[in-house]
């Protein structure tokens, strides 16, 4: 699935879940987790972090991130690099070379590949999910191993995947959620073609998957992937005195034949405009709107603009939802969202909702006002308390969750960090005051420079006009 597809799409989907039932102590707002957690760096320079816990059905989860290359080694590789973690499932899912899907099957384990979503928005970053239990994760770490250093790509496999990829891909097209954005991403992040940061249209991801050879899957595979710069997390019931040792034999011996090197995202300002698709014959629309910001998510105003976002969509009542239906919308959904980069100072803020096709217009003109309503009269101390009181209830949802520990806890052996920077946050997100909290906003957010998007069935539109697109 394309990365600009599922990074939206992530908005409102439900991850799979893995609750633990020994109580987590939360209460410091993040840090009290700090004396479960071991963390340790392998020869070989794989590092991990385990937060071993008692799970019903002795469940656990494992994320293995695997970061390679570099702007230079993947300069016109970009779609073999994105066509390689969907080879690699494919020998489990057809059962293909060393009867993996059989021995994975009998091991009650399911493995899915993740490509980067976040922050960092990263084609040289791909993530394995694992899920198995306790008694069958060792032997499901020796499976891993193999399967990640020793592939065996086939012509008829590549071909598979190209069939299905493509199809896949055709499928968008005629979808207005991954048409729209894709539109909306392509603004937010306007690069050349030749630049490894370029977000492809839907037509050039098909066109450039086309031209992928088995013979550059496998160079790629081999000059640039390896463990010597992953990270390894693991959540659930298991022994990590048992688990080291098979990562340490298994996994922690491969390495890449050239260094990974993270592939920078520096500020570059979003191309304001906006961009209406046609997705004829559907009976669902996208809106959305963004701005790229200078800032990192450890500046002096992200707490305030964390929270501000937070109350826009996700407080007590949802501010966007509340303002469509007031503008009369049908709105299935809607989403805010602030993805901070960690390293550079490059910060994507987006929002929007899945509308019926007629209400596009309407569904547009809503977000807009209600995000240029809330710059210009602001918060109030009322509002504010009740968000941070459903932001304090949320936070501690969370850290009960074993897919959000094992994310944070993987993306903080590569940033260096520990629970301590949450705990931080939520300290200085429960400090803040109404005043502080509307200047950052007022600061960062400009609805002026906007970009926009919208795609649906504009034979149902009930006013508007439109631009077509190459999508």
């Amino acid at each position: 699935m394309h990365v600009w597809f599922t990074f939206f799409l992530s908005c409102w989907a439900p991850a799979p879940t893995l609750t633990t039932t020994d109580g987590i102590e939360s209460a410091a707002g993040g840090d009290g987790i700090e004396e479960y957690v071991t963390r340790d760096t392998l020869p070989g320079g794989l590092t991990m972090a385990l937060l071993p816990r008692i799970t019903e059905g002795a469940k656990v989860h494992l994320a293995l991130t695997i970061r390679f290359g570099s702007e230079a080694a993947l300069k016109g590789k970009v779609a073999a690099a994105r066509l390689l973690p969907a080879l690699l499932l494919h020998q489990i899912q057809e059962g293909g070379a060393h009867g993996l899907k059989e021995r994975l099957d009998a091991l009650g384990a399911t493995v899915e590949f993740v490509q980067d979503q976040g922050a960092t928005r990263s084609i040289s970053v791909v993530q394995v999910r694992v899920r198995t239990v306790h008694a069958n994760l060792s032997p499901v770490v020796r499976l891993l191993g193999e399967w990640l250093r020793r592939p065996v790509f086939t012509k008829k496999g590549l071909a598979t995947v190209q069939r299905s990829s493509l199809a896949e891909a055709a499928a968008l097209l005629k979808d207005p959620i991954a048409a729209g954005s894709e539109a909306l991403v392509r603004r937010l992040a306007p690069y050349p073609p030749d630049d490894v940061r370029h977000v492809p249209t839907i037509r050039e991801a098909i066109v450039g998957q086309r031209k992928v050879r088995l013979a550059e899957l496998a160079a790629l595979h081999r000059r640039l992937w390896g463990a010597d710069a992953a990270q390894l997390s693991v959540v659930g019931d298991f022994d990590p005195d048992e688990l080291k040792e098979s990562v340490g034999r298994f996994l922690a011996p491969w390495k890449s034949r050239e260094p990974y090197r993270p592939i920078r995202l520096p500020f570059r300002n979003n191309l304001p405009g906006s961009d209406t698709i046609d997705t004829p014959d559907r009976t669902m629309a996208f809106v959305g709107a963004g701005q790229e910001l200078r800032l990192r998510d450890d500046d002096p105003e992200y707490p305030a603009l964390y929270l501000w976002n937070f109350l826009l969509d996700a407080g007590p009542t949802s501010r966007l939802l509340l303002r469509l239906r007031r503008f009369g919308c049908s709105a299935s959904a809607t989403f805010s969202r602030l993805y901070a980069h960690p390293i550079d100072r490059n910060t994507q803020f987006y929002a929007g909702a899945i509308v019926d096709p007629a209400d596009m217009d309407r569904g547009m003109a809503a977000l807009s006002a209600e995000i240029e309503d809330l710059l210009k009269y602001g918060v109030g101390a009322v509002e504010l308390a009740e968000a941070k009181r459903a932001y304090a209830e949320n936070w501690q949802k969370r850290m009960v969750e074993g897919e959000f520990l094992l994310g944070e806890l993987n993306q903080g052996l590569f940033l260096g960090r520990t629970f301590a920077y949450w705990a931080e946050l939520n300290r200085k997100i429960e400090g803040l005051t109404a005043a502080e909290v509307n200047a950052a906003a007022r600061r960062f957010i400009d609805p002026t420079r906007f970009s926009k998007a919208a795609a649906g069935d504009l034979a149902k539109k009930s006013y508007g006009s439109a631009r077509n697109l190459d999508i």
